[in-house]
């Protein structure tokens, strides 16, 4: 009920998959910003990106994928980041100093540029939500 409410409220959109209703964030709500802001900051996720695209050469998307996504409380977080010649030791030295912080464990995939423009479909399909956009 109270999700329908969001979605009365523009604040959420829905599609129908098979008999389920999915819904995901209305990412053009004027509140749509504010409001990942606050779940950003709750989760830790900020916090997740803020390191890891500081220091990564080529990080262009990072996508929520998972559990959280779907809205769903976890201690692991699920990301797919999109980019070229991302530096993956050093991706892996940030997650596990992020883990610590954020004291959730931290799973992630790397897509090439090509690999995402036919896979981007398929991630928002599946409910993963675009974190980060540079």
């Amino acid at each position: 009920m109270e999700l329908n409410k969001f979605e009365e409220a523009d604040l959420l959109n829905s599609t129908m998959n098979g008999n389920r209703k999915v819904f995901k964030a209305n990412e053009r709500h004027p509140l749509f910003s504010n409001i990942n802001g606050l779940v950003r900051k709750h989760l830790g996720i900020d916090a997740l990106v803020e390191h890891v695209v500081k220091r990564l050469g080529g990080l262009k998307f990072v996508y929520l994928t998972g559990d959280l996504a779907k809205g769903i409380d976890t201690n692991i977080i699920d990301l797919i980041l999109v980019g070229d010649d991302i530096n993956r030791v050093y991706l892996t030295e940030l997650v596990e100093k992020a883990e610590k912080l954020i004291d959730r464990k931290i799973r992630f995939a790397i897509y090439s540029i090509e690999e995402h423009e036919s896979a981007r479909m398929e991630i928002e399909k599946e409910g993963g939500l675009l974190v980060f956009n540079g």
